[in-house]
């Protein structure tokens, strides 16, 4: 059974950093595909700094160093593109996201992996992808900082905190969604971990921060139904859920 496009939405956020760092190779064979795709098929579409086109061409050519990176997989990137292609389109007055999506891996040939993955996605479950992205890009940034030299930014810490909160608030009235399964994750995360390097002030901070997020994941209304995550974890053969 193929699993949620949720499954990998921790990963987006690192994607999209790996994949902006990547330089156009002039020779690439699909240079041109990216550019016929969006001129055919994105008439519509203004393609401001020509950021569509230069994305397609920097995945399609490096998309192997871009799933090595992230230690990632092929399924996780498609799932990403799946999601990217319909975040950069969103602004065009109408579109078929299906439509789009077979035709993209039809175009661009380094890309067909993908094609057993190409599920399109409806605005509702586009906006809780887009939460969840905006709160796993400073949780990313802050253990990446924080494992590196044990100085992450305080900052990047609040902002994954609260908006935490402000999600888990959503799932007191229903939780079995895929969108709350992604925040009884969270509560496994061991946030002390993060601290034991860190200089004494950045510690002191960072210690705080950690008893706000277990004070917080310990009251939670979803934290009677973490036990089922274990039963939840073993469906998911290939889980991406690790950062």
């Amino acid at each position: 059974m193929e699993e949620s496009i949720f499954t990998y939405v921790n990963k987006f956020p690192e994607f999209n950093t790996i994949i902006s760092g990547k330089e156009i190779n002039s020779r690439g064979s699909d240079n041109g595909k990216c550019k016929s795709f969006k001129d055919v098929e994105l008439i519509a579409y203004s393609d401001p700094n020509n950021s569509f086109t230069d994305t397609c061409k920097k995945i399609a050519e490096h998309h192997q160093e871009i799933i090595n990176k992230a230690k990632s997989s092929q399924i996780a990137l498609c799932k990403y593109i799946n999601y990217w292609i319909y975040d950069t389109l969103q602004s065009m007055p109408e579109f078929s996201h299906n439509k789009l999506l077979n035709k993209f891996y039809e175009k661009i040939e380094k890309l067909d992996f993908c094609k057993p993955y190409r599920n399109s996605i409806d605005k509702r479950t586009y906006d809780e992808l887009k939460e969840l992205y905006n709160m796993y890009e400073p949780y990313i940034k802050f253990k990446k900082a924080s494992s590196k030299n044990g100085n992450g930014s305080c900052e990047d810490a609040e902002k994954f905190f609260e908006l935490y909160e402000q999600y888990a608030g959503k799932c007191k009235p229903k939780h079995n969604t895929h969108f709350c399964w992604e925040l009884i994750k969270i509560g496994y995360i061991s946030f002390d971990s993060w601290i034991r390097s860190s200089a004494p002030q950045a510690k002191r901070k960072k210690t705080k921060f950690a008893y706000r997020m277990h004070d917080s994941q310990d009251n939670s209304d979803i934290e009677d139904s973490r036990y089922t995550l274990a039963y939840q974890s073993s469906l998911d053969s290939e889980s991406e859920y690790s950062i």
